[in-house]
């Protein structure tokens, strides 16, 4: 009794199963920007459905989408999963490092700047830094060289 199904923008892969075909009363049916492969069911309301509702399944075909389907023409399951990982939510690495570089180096010239301008957090910061030195002291002295 279902009559509308819209799974868009969902990340399925594989093929359409063709069990849908039996949902007589469907009218409304979307599956657009997945990664689903292989021929589209053009059987009962299937045959009625649009290009819209295939739309940014590259590996799809059929004549609803004026694509034909050739076994020469099919692509290897392990060439479909390769590009998940450069979809929509991909991002640039290379930015990425130069962003975070950018970032890192903000902080570490902010902190420079901040202690030299003002000599009480000069001071705590150096306080700061020998306890630490010695509680690594302590801790290696303690706990790795006298077993």
């Amino acid at each position: 009794m279902i009559e509308s199904l819209d799974l868009s923008h969902n990340r399925l892969n594989s093929q359409i199963p063709p069990q849908l075909t039996e949902l007589n009363f469907l009218s409304n049916f979307n599956v657009s920007y997945n990664n689903l492969s292989g021929q589209i069911p053009d059987k009962g309301q299937f045959a009625t459905f649009g290009e819209s509702s295939y739309s940014g399944n590259p590996n799809l075909c059929g004549p609803t989408i004026n694509k034909n389907c050739n076994r020469a023409e099919e692509i290897p399951a392990t060439e479909l999963n390769q590009g998940e990982d450069e979809g929509e939510y991909a991002f640039d690495m290379v930015s990425l490092f130069w962003s975070f570089g950018a970032s890192y180096m903000t902080v570490i010239l902010g902190l420079f700047a901040i202690l030299w301008i003002n000599s009480n957090w000069r001071q705590q910061w150096f306080y700061f830094i020998d306890a630490c030195l010695d509680l690594c002291y302590y801790w290696l002295y303690k706990y790795v060289f006298h077993r």
